[in-house]
Order: C-alpha cells, then sequence, then structure tokens
C-alpha cells in the first residue's frame, strides 16, 4: 500500500470505514465544501493531542472531492471524549482551563506576526524551498493550537446534564435553565465583533485598499479556502462601508469599547448574584465561546498565508489555481519538481480524489468514484436524525418559530438570488455568511455546538436557529416550505419543492 499516491491499492473509503465500524464511532457533522488541502492535512494526529488531553479515543477523517463539490466526515467520539475531559477537570479545578487558553493564545501571537510578515509581496520573494518550509511551519502551528481549542466543539444542553448526571454534580435542571440562555450570550464579543473591530483600527492606521483588503483577507478564509483581493474588497465595502473614513472609524472604536465595558459590568454583577455552581458553568460556558472564537480566527489566519503560498507554487509549477483545493499536506513535504513532475496528476484529482488522515499521522489518497464514494457515508447520518413525517431534528441555538421558504447555501456562489424571509440552510456558517444570516429569517446547520457561529449570530439577532442536524442540507431542498420551530429543535417540510 503506497502512502499519498493517486494510485494506491486500498480504498481509502475502506480504510475509514473499517475504523468506523470496528470502533463504533459515530460520525461528527460533515463538513460541506472543504478543501481536501487545508482539511485533509493531518489535523487529527495523536502528536497533536496528547500534550493537552489523557484520553486516547482515536479521530479519524475522511474526506472527498471533485470540481462541483466536496465533502469532509470526521469520527466523532473523541470529540466527545475530549469535552467530557476538559469539562469534568474543570468542575474539580477552574484554573485547569488556563493552559488550553494559554496555548492558544501563543499560538496567535505568532500567527499573527507571520501573517503581517508574509504579504503576497513578501511571499514572491521566498524561494521554492523556503515557500515549502514555511507551509509545512504553518500547518504544524494551526493545529497544534487547534487541538488546544478542539474540546469546546461538542458541548450542548444535552451533553451537559448527562455530564453532570455521571458524575452526580448537584446543580439541578431548574437550576441549568435559570442561567441558560443568558450564559449562552458572549459577554466578551463574538470575533465578529473582533473583526469590525479589526478592520476600524485598519483605518484609523491608515490603511486603504488593496491593502486594507490583504489585511483583512482572513475574516472571509475557511476550510474551502481564501478568498481573492477583489472579493475581499467588495465585501468589506457591502459590510463596513460606513467605517471607511478614520472618524467614523475611530467613533465605531469608541462606542464599542464603551459597550463592551457595559456589559462586562452588567454581566459582573449578575454573576455575583448566582449560586457558587451556576456561576462555574456560566464561566465555563463564556471561557469555551471565547476559545472558540479565537480558535476560528487563528485558524483563518494560517489558512490564508498557506493558500497565498500555494497559489505562487501552482503558478511556478503551471498548475491551475481550480487544483489548489486537491492538494495534500504531504505534497507539501516534496519540492517544486514534483509538483512540475505531477502536473497532470494534480490536475486530474479534479475529477474525482478522496483522502483518508488516520490517528497515527499516515495519510491515504487517491482517484475515486466521487458520487459513489459519497453515497457509502452519506447514508450513515440519516437513521437518527429524519423520520417518516418529513422532519429534520437538531439542537436548539436560539429559540422561535417562522415559517419559510428554504435556501440551501453550500458555498458563497450559492448565495445569489437570497431573498429576505428564506430560511438559511447550511453546513456551518462563517463571516461571509452574515450578510445572508440577517436577510434570513432563520438558519438551520449541519454543524453543533452551543459555541458554533451560527447559534452565537443568532442570538444577536434574535433569530430561531436549529444546530447540529448533521443531514439539513442533504434532506433540504431549495423552496422547500418549512417550519422552524427552535424552541423544540424540529425542523418541519411542510411542502416539497416542484423539482
Amino acid at each position: 500500500m503506497k502512502k499519498n499516491d493517486d494510485n494506491v491499492s486500498t480504498n481509502p473509503i475502506d480504510r475509514f470505514l473499517n475504523i468506523y465500524q470496528s470502533q463504533r464511532e459515530e460520525l461528527a457533522a460533515a463538513i460541506v465544501n472543504p478543501s481536501i488541502f487545508l482539511y485533509m492535512s493531518k489535523a487529527n494526529q495523536e502528536c497533536y493531542f496528547t500534550k493537552f488531553y489523557k484520553d486516547k479515543t482515536p479521530l479519524a477523517i475522511v474526506g472527498m472531492a471533485n470540481e462541483k463539490e466536496s465533502w469532509a466526515f470526521p469520527t466523532k467520539n473523541k470529540l466527545v471524549a475530549i469535552s467530557s475531559e476538559v469539562f469534568r477537570g474543570y468542575l474539580s479545578d477552574q484554573s485547569i482551563i488556563s493552559l488550553y487558553e494559554k496555548e492558544i493564545q501563543e499560538k496567535v501571537k505568532i500567527l499573527e506576526d507571520i501573517y503581517e510578515k508574509y504579504s503576497y509581496e513578501r511571499i514572491k520573494e521566498l524561494n521554492s524551498d523556503e515557500k515549502f518550509c514555511l507551509i509545512r511551519r504553518i500547518f504544524d502551528l494551526i493545529w497544534e493550537g487547534n487541538a488546544a481549542g478542539l474540546f469546546t466543539l461538542h458541548f450542548d444542553k444535552e451533553f451537559l446534564l448527562s455530564e453532570l448526571k455521571k458524575i452526580d454534580y448537584k446543580l439541578s435542571l431548574h437550576q441549568v435553565d435559570a442561567v441558560w440562555d443568558r450564559a449562552l450570550t458572549p459577554v466578551y464579543g463574538s470575533f465578529e465583533e473582533d473583526y469590525k473591530i479589526a478592520f476600524c483600527t485598519f483605518v484609523v492606521q491608515g490603511e486603504v485598499f488593496p491593502s486594507l483588503a490583504e489585511k483583512c483577507q482572513y475574516f472571509y478564509s475557511s476550510y474551502g479556502g481564501s478568498k481573492s483581493l477583489e472579493w475581499i474588497e467588495k465585501e468589506l465595502r457591502n459590510e463596513y462601508g460606513e467605517y471607511f473614513n478614520q472618524k467614523a472609524a475611530r467613533d465605531l472604536l469608541n462606542q464599542v469599547h464603551t459597550t463592551q465595558q457595559s456589559r462586562h459590568s452588567v454581566y459582573t454583577r449578575w454573576l455575583s448574584e448566582l449560586g457558587k455552581k451556576q456561576k462555574i458553568l456560566v464561566e465555563y460556558i463564556q471561557k469555551i465561546i471565547r476559545i472558540r472564537d479565537t480558535r476560528k480566527s487563528f485558524v483563518s489566519r494560517g489558512f490564508t498565508i498557506i493558500w497565498r503560498i500555494a497559489e505562487n507554487i501552482v503558478k511556478e509549477a503551471g498548475i491551475s489555481k481550480k487544483a489548489i483545493p486537491f492538494l495534500t499536506v504531504d505534497d507539501f513535504f516534496q519540492d517544486i519538481a514534483y509538483f512540475i513532475k505531477n502536473k497532470e496528476k494534480i490536475e486530474n484529482r479534479k475529477k474525482g480524489f478522496c483522502c483518508y488522515d488516520d490517528y497515527e499521522g499516515q495519510q491515504y489518497s487517491g482517484y475515486c468514484d466521487f458520487e459513489k464514494e459519497r453515497d457509502r457515508i452519506l447514508p450513515l447520518f440519516r437513521n437518527r436524525e429524519v423520520d417518516r413525517q418529513n422532519q429534520v431534528y437538531g439542537e436548539i441555538g436560539s429559540s422561535g418559530k417562522v415559517t419559510g421558504r428554504c435556501k440551501v447555501i453550500l458555498k458563497s456562489e450559492d448565495a445569489i438570488g437570497f431573498t429576505v424571509g428564506e430560511i438559511l440552510v447550511a453546513g456551518m456558517t462563517r463571516s461571509d455568511y452574515l450578510p445572508l444570516m440577517k436577510r434570513a429569517a432563520a438558519f438551520v446547520t449541519d454543524e453543533g455546538g452551543i459555541t458554533c457561529h451560527a447559534a452565537i449570530v443568532a442570538r444577536e439577532l434574535k433569530k430561531p436557529c436549529i444546530i447540529g442536524t448533521k443531514i439539513a442540507t442533504q434532506v433540504l431542498k431549495d423552496g422547500d416550505m418549512v417550519e422552524v420551530d427552535a424552541d423544540n429543535g424540529v425542523v418541519t417540510i411542510l411542502k416539497k419543492a416542484k423539482i
């Protein structure tokens, strides 16, 4: 069996399914339209986790893509196990979480310096070996910091109550309910607010386009890749146009500072009125929300630099930019000669390519029949989350109930024609979804966890939101008339759209 070879003799999907079945794994929410390059880059290696967690549960990830769509499927058991480990440890010793906060902040500082240093122009000045070395260094930096914050991904009320029961922690459902909704509102501000602060700070410092777009490029980077500077400039003008002059930007910064101080003062007074165990819970929720937001911003910066370097490398090798999502992290342990020699093989990956990363750090990849392999895994989600009454179930991200027509957004290009009052259905939401979220009547996502982007924005905008369905993007179709009952975590299809 050759590792990371387009002519592998063993199907990577088979390897993943063997792990899934033999270890009785459960799948986490599928990642919709990630790039193989960024998502399948060995983030799940055991070496990244042993520094922070005692748990030995393996984490496996498989991904597949063609030039039209892509999917990635991580297993869930590891995420649950490390969430449980950190939460239980915190209940016994609240100082334990400082380890994770410190680790992420250290990595953030390093990556901020790298991001500031390596502009497009600076990257052009590097020789090929320096570019390959820098990509490997950044991936390693990202995934170590990512591992420190990964325990925040799996936390909701069901998980909380289950954990409290298992360890016989004396905090009743009534006590939890009394603080739950308020505890979920970020007192320190969300990363959307952080981005607005960053933008206005750049303006006050005198940044103008196009350098302003390059400074803010990470706002819109994701597992799918980074946007062009032209796209970034257009989006920034739409989103932050009113803050383009220094006075408006400075006024906004002062306003945000005042608001944050007031919000923190109100929060501190409320916290002082709570019982000891309620206070411990609320502070934990606030900390994991902040850690998750910091993690997102941190990873986005890293992805942006990596994407810039990859664009430069494929250009030098005569490979199209459209092939970047199909590169693998192991490709970058080669050299520019490898890219030139394997140009045709790399380009052919766009027809169908799959990749499996195991917990020991090995990567197996190869060409595949994309639709066949995708359809081997997608049915694994369906049994529990959808029933015969055309209902999809999930977690409550933000309460409320509305009726509307669905619009499924798998990538930013799908947003064309999105109208006010539609139901936004997505694998997960990101910063570039914010304009849509402001127009949507409600949000439904595959991804879950009370600290996810969709849930936090929904609470800020006071819109109904159901998260963690795992299958919403597969079951719901554009034009379906649905009722989003976010008081009970149920989406009911009232009338299917005509095909």
